[in-house]
């Protein structure tokens, strides 16, 4: 009786984790930004292995056997370290932990290689094996000397210096690193009790095949929480709101089209804005996601997206952000560009005025006493301008702006720490963090040149070749705006120039300086009809998508 369920089950157990095989394996095929499920797959492969390997042994004892239990049970522990690196070490250490932690992965996997040669060549076995005879069910493990004993049994607990602190830290994907850490922790455990046999401390039946295939029992746990995460927390209401669907990306937030039904059947249509699935879990992201909440709250401006809502669904933060009903500067510039031909200029004064408008207003906020907070948007780019159906402009995403103050030390993000794109960087905030609102002008001198260029800054050129640009004070919107016809060209220069010292002072005095040169009806206009166009490409393109989706 006992035979066959120490047999068969090891059976049932090995077919679990194999099971599980293929779930990550389609989760890793079927949802975007699951990709590193592949890592989980194969680990399920090797538990399988391990319990069919024991299973084996349980049926038809042998010495090659034993060697190979050990030697794949041990294959597996280095592949979990292997994997647990690669899928977050990037997401929870800094640079300086994760160099630290590959140099003792890649140690790692030296001494499993001296552990195999050990095992499988028979070296530490001597050709000598135990037999092991349970109430019915035979089995074999190697016979294991002393150093034979301490070699692989510093081997598996090493792994658990390697893997938990890992798998404990804050950061993104937390929920699933907590249900990893269970039987992580108890790995040692179960090796040291495996090994024991082969010392000759006890004549147990072998579990450590057992113990690998229903360590499987956490894949659903870790893929229902995979899956939570991916898809929005597997929920289509946050808060008070329903979502409609993904409206874009950014490097820390998702947004979607999002609608609240009010009283008498109101109902409000909003931007939803919710951290990106890996950072919800993450502590610094969560602060920097409040802070941006902080900063929009007290802007209230015609050319400013405005903050309708700030709440939390479970653990999750949102944001609920005036829904503007157009397209992205972005969106159209890159129609233009496919045209081969630049925004008109009349769109593009307009574009850069009210820009400058919300600027000024943004770097003039006080707080409560009266006292200049120094509001730095540092993200000013085609990205984070949207341009309604009307031709009206707005400057969205403080997501990363920073409050220069001392007298507000709690909205600020840690210094030392480039933020923002780098094409759109003036030199001094790549050089020093002592910058201040100048960068914005000089931001928005070189959106109006893209704007009147019909040219991405930096066209071509690598992130390194850019950022050595900017250290030699060299940028290239300062040096190819002379080409630019006058009286804009000067006015792109002026406010690129790469010493702060000689640039355009202020948003103000850039608006000022753009003002005489305004034609509102006509780019209004300009501005309307391209706006059309640019919404009408990106409905096309979800139409295309739900039909592919559909198929």
């Amino acid at each position: 009786m006992l035979a066959s369920i120490y047999i068969y089950g090891h059976l049932v157990a090995a077919t679990f984790s194999l099971a599980m095989v293929l779930a990550f394996a389609v989760s890793a095929l079927s949802v975007p930004g699951a990709r590193s499920d592949w890592w989980t797959s194969f680990t399920f492969v090797l538990t399988g292995s391990a319990g069919i390997v024991e299973m084996m042994l349980a049926q038809s004892p042998s010495l090659d056997l034993a060697r190979a239990q050990i030697a794949v049970e041990g294959a597996l522990i280095l592949y979990v370290a292997v994997a647990f690196h690669a899928q977050f070490a990037g997401e929870v250490f800094s640079a300086a932990q994760q160099r630290w932690h590959r140099i003792a992965v890649l140690g790692y996997a030296v001494w499993y290689a001296v552990l195999a040669a050990v095992v499988l060549g028979g070296i530490a076995d001597g050709g000598e094996a135990r037999a092991i005879n349970v109430a019915g069910v035979h089995s074999m493990a190697m016979r294991l000397p002393t150093w034979g004993f301490l070699l692989c049994a510093g081997y598996v607990c090493v792994s658990s210096f390697l893997n938990v602190p890992l798998l404990l830290a804050d950061g993104p994907r937390r929920g699933e690193r907590r249900m990893l850490s269970v039987p992580m922790g108890m790995l040692p455990l179960i090796g040291i009790y495996e090994l024991s046999i082969g010392l000759g401390l006890h004549r147990s039946l072998p579990i450590g095949g057992w113990f690998a295939s229903l360590a499987g029992i956490v894949g659903p746990f870790v893929l229902a929480e995979r899956f939570k995460s991916l898809v929005g927390g597997g929920q289509s209401v946050v808060g008070s709101y329903t979502i409609l669907r993904r409206l874009g990306s950014g490097g820390m937030a998702d947004v979607y089209l999002a609608r609240r039904g009010g009283a008498g059947g109101v109902v409000q249509r909003v931007a939803l804005k919710r951290l990106r699935p890996e950072h919800v879990d993450d502590p610094n992201f969560a602060r920097m996601f409040l802070e941006e909440a902080r900063i929009a709250a007290r802007l209230v401006h015609p050319n400013i997206v405005t903050l309708l809502d700030v709440g939390e669904h479970g653990s999750e933060l949102y944001l609920a952000m005036e829904l503007v009903d157009g397209a992205p500067l972005s969106r159209m510039l890159q129609l233009l560009r496919r045209r081969g031909t630049p925004l008109p200029d009349a769109a593009a004064v307009e574009v850069a005025l009210q820009i400058a408008d919300a600027l000024t207003y943004a770097h003039a906020m006080t707080d409560e006493a009266g006292r200049p907070l120094g509001l730095v948007h540092r993200d000013v780019s085609p990205h984070n301008v949207l341009v309604d159906k009307s031709g009206h402009v707005r400057l969205t995403d403080f997501g990363i702006a920073r409050v220069t103050s001392e007298l507000d030390a709690a909205a600020r993000t840690r210094t030392g720490v480039m933020k923002g794109k780098l094409s759109y960087m003036a030199p001094e905030q790549v050089q020093t963090s002592t910058y201040d609102q100048r960068i914005d002008v000089y931001a928005l001198g070189v959106v109006l040149f893209e704007m009147l260029s019909n040219r991405l800054p930096y066209h071509g050129s690598s992130e390194p070749t850019v950022l050595r640009r900017l250290m030699e004070n060299d940028p290239e919107p300062w040096r190819r705006s002379s080409g630019l016809a006058s009286p804009l060209g000067p006015i792109v220069r002026a406010a690129t120039h790469p010493n702060p010292a000689e640039r355009t002072i202020s948003a103000a005095q850039l608006h000022a300086a753009l003002l005489p040169l305004r034609d509102e009806a006509r780019a209004r206009d300009q501005l309307v009809t391209l706006v059309a166009e640019a919404m009408a490409v990106a409905e096309s393109r979800d139409d295309a998508a739900t039909v592919a989706d559909r198929n």
